[in-house]
């Protein structure tokens, strides 16, 4: 069993493995651990306790292992504390546990904490039941917020549909269902149904129409011009949105550990779809990485916060900003999409368009035979940015490809 000082860095430094599970004990506190696996990092415990042995073959002990909780939702500090404590309640033969009702809170956070989401999906969640639409429901036990009734979910949704529109209505009663479907069965004798049921029963759920946002033609330019109103870190990760195809919050909030600047490569841990993204580096973003190192000021960020205002201690990414600086109606994800579609129009293959900005290949070929990797994927990124970057500075039409972000690289 390998050991290792389970420190942050030392974490950090831990690849996911390709199949299984590793288990990494500490070398300071003897019974912790930490558990890697595809897609995971978790702390664990184990202690061995004498039991009655009438079996000349059997052990006169057995070990007990416990989880913890999610590297990222526990820190190491946290978590060896946590661990010294039940080390000593497992060999003390005192539960580790008492058994309390959760609150929908407390819900929430073992419902993120046994499923992989991104870290922004993560803080939405706890945002919704700590100070969202959901906050006094959120201090409710399970059992209780079980039974509210029909005509106060209908109330209640009606007025957030109301006051934020039929998208927030519709994301937060989903988020609300899938935390009361998992408290259902945690604990059956408790939540026996989700009241949640009665806005499809009702047939409230709104449709939502699918957004097209995308840069066409000249929009290049006009956004390209529109990024001089922002200051060169925000312009920088506005940019990578776009040279990337990553998603908002997954650009925003990335950290310099998560860079290999010698692979040209870097890792998104968590995405939105629980699934692990290696990103190769084109020379545009390189460039931007190269500028962003020179002007570190020590913080974790890459793109860190430029206002103390802000919450987060990375920049803020929004598309209110973004559709005022550019003249254009485009949303953060619709640079997302522009980078799909010009890899389109460039008649690069579509499965190596979805390995880029992480989406599913649900084929039997791409579940179960293709071998594509990172390298494999580091020329179609780049002629996604050569011809992004000819659009944005000549424009439609023009035949040159000056480079100026490459030839800063």
């Amino acid at each position: 069993m390998p050991k290792l000082q389970l420190t942050k860095s030392a974490i950090n430094k831990l690849d996911f493995t390709p199949s299984g599970q590793v288990d990494y004990w500490d070398t300071e506190l003897s019974g912790f651990g930490l558990r890697v696996g595809k897609e995971s990092k978790t702390f664990m415990v184990k202690a061995d306790i004498k039991v009655p042995v009438t079996d000349s073959s059997k052990k006169p002990y057995k070990t007990v292992k416990e989880m913890i909780g999610r590297y990222g939702v526990w820190t190491p500090e946290q978590a060896r504390v946590e661990a010294a404590d039940r080390i000593k309640k497992i060999k003390a033969g005192i539960p580790t546990a008492e058994v309390v009702i959760p609150t929908l809170l407390k819900m929430a956070e073992r419902y993120l904490n046994d499923n992989t989401r991104s870290a922004g999906t993560q803080k939405r969640y706890c945002e919704l039941f700590k100070t969202g639409v959901f906050k006094e429901w959120g201090q409710l036990t399970i059992d209780v917020a079980s039974e509210i009734e029909p005509d106060i979910i209908i109330e209640v949704f009606s007025r957030i549909n109301k006051d934020n529109g039929p998208f927030a209505a519709k994301l937060s009663f989903q988020r609300l269902q899938a935390v009361l479907n998992y408290a259902r069965i945690l604990y059956p004798k408790l939540v026996e149904k989700n009241p949640v049921r009665v806005i499809g029963d009702a047939k409230l759920w709104p449709k939502t129409n699918v957004r097209t946002d995308c840069l066409k033609g000249n929009d290049f330019k006009r956004f390209y011009d529109g990024l001089t109103r922002y200051n060169e870190v925000t312009r920088d990760a506005v940019l990578t949105c776009l040279y990337t195809g990553m998603r908002n919050v997954e650009t925003a909030s990335l950290q310099w550990h998560n860079v290999d600047m010698e692979k040209e490569l870097l890792l998104i841990p968590i995405t939105k779809n629980g699934k692990p993204l290696h990103v190769p580096l084109s020379k545009h973003v390189m460039a931007i990485l190269k500028r962003r190192q020179a002007t570190a000021d020590g913080s974790d960020y890459v793109f860190p916060a430029q206002s103390d205002k802000n919450k987060q201690p990375y920049v803020v990414l929004t598309p209110a900003v973004l559709r005022t600086n550019t003249g254009l109606n485009i949303s953060i994800h619709g640079l997302r999409r522009s980078f799909a579609t010009v890899g389109e129009k460039l008649k690069i293959r579509r499965q190596d368009i979805d390995l880029l900005i992480n989406h599913f290949d649900k084929s039997v070929t791409g579940e179960h035979y293709s071998c594509t990797d990172v390298d494999d994927l580091r020329q179609p990124v780049q002629a996604i940015c050569n011809e992004i970057e000819r659009l944005m500075v000549e424009g439609v039409g023009a035949k040159v490809i000056q480079l100026h972000a490459a030839q800063a690289a």
